[in-house]
């Protein structure tokens, strides 16, 4: 008569529970490698799409400009919703007009035809941080007095803990222009909608930044900050979370996170991990934006935010870390000290 191997079922089950209970979470574990046959391939695919937009408070008239890398090519994207400026009526038949759900929508577009830029929908352009997906309630505290602390004292305290790089445009800094500096380029910091008027006149004057920022983030070099972040990150299992639109990650070799839309962290990530993670380590983060820091302290209070910046940014309380400096420089000295 055969005999079941009871015991030996029961010991595999025993092992397939634990492996599944004990499975991480994307963001608890080292990013996966990237070869650069793949960054180039991710280069077709990436998404680029930037938008800024401002609403009239007297009629509620909406605009809008956006850029997109369309094969290889920077195109420009002016859109008017509910109402065209008297200010361009002249030229009111250089736009195509669309109606969506009730509303009338000038489309003008530099650098392709417009067939091939214009969706099937016409509504309102997503904003960046629509694009992004803001997670959380931005973290954004005042008058706080972060602990200063020195490089070995940060390496002392995150060694052998559990830790998280969220890295911010400072990583990239050199390489890649900042959102302010380019919006300044793009004189869309101040009086929106007059840039966005200027950019229809003038738009060669305003593709050519954007071109330059594109090919910055797509075939720019990796910093000595980004190949430090990549050994610490491969070496300690640690995760890795970017906002930033660059591939300069990727081409250190590895893949980061990114937020890739509105649900996208939520989707992947759960309250349940963000409890796990000791130390997020926010790198060249001006601020908390897509709310992730914020979702992190509330998830998990005991937590604490390590801010490797020029200067003190908005998000840190008094019980988080902060040490000033440059990152290309600090990131490399971290990397000798935590191993």
């Amino acid at each position: 008569m055969l005999k079941f191997p009871w015991k030996s079922l029961i010991i595999s089950l025993i092992f397939l529970h634990g492996a599944s209970v004990s499975a991480e979470s994307i963001l608890l574990k080292s990013p996966a490698p990237i070869s650069q046959q793949e960054v180039e391939e991710k280069i077709k695919t990436l998404p680029l799409d930037m938008t800024w937009s401002t609403t009239d408070k007297e009629n509620g008239n909406k605009s809008a400009i956006r850029f997109e890398k369309k094969e290889g090519k920077t195109v420009m994207r002016i859109q008017f919703e509910n109402g065209f400026p008297k200010m361009l009526a002249p030229f009111e038949n250089s736009f195509t007009l669309s109606m969506a759900q009730g509303k009338k929508v000038w489309i003008f577009v530099y650098g392709a035809p417009v067939i091939n830029v214009l969706t099937s929908s016409t509504e309102a352009l997503p904003s960046l941080e629509e694009a992004m997906g803001t997670v959380h309630v931005p973290r954004i505290l005042e008058h706080q007095t972060p602990q200063i602390k020195t490089l070995i004292e940060i390496a002392k305290l995150i060694r052998d803990k559990r830790c998280v790089f969220y890295t911010g445009a400072g990583i990239s800094a050199g390489v890649v222009p900042t959102m302010p500096q380019l919006m300044e380029k793009l004189q869309l910091v101040n009086r929106r909608f007059l840039a966005i008027l200027h950019a229809f006149k003038n738009p060669a004057l305003y593709v050519q930044p954007m071109d330059d920022f594109y090919k910055a983030c797509l075939y720019g070099k990796p910093t000595l900050a980004h190949i430090a972040v990549r050994d610490i990150v491969q070496k300690k299992n640690w995760g890795l979370l970017t906002e930033n639109l660059d591939l300069l990650h990727q081409r250190s070799g590895i893949k980061p996170l990114h937020h890739e839309g509105s649900n996208w962290l939520k989707s992947n990530v759960s309250e349940e991990d963000l409890k796990k993670i000791d130390y997020v380590i926010a790198v060249g983060l001006a601020s908390d934006e897509s709310g992730f820091l914020g979702w992190y302290k509330t998830a998990n209070p005991k937590g604490r935010i390590v801010a490797i910046n020029l200067q003190q940014p908005s998000y840190l309380g008094e019980e988080d870390l902060l040490m000033t400096g440059d990152v290309q420089q600090l990131l490399p000295l971290l990397r000798e000290e935590v191993f």
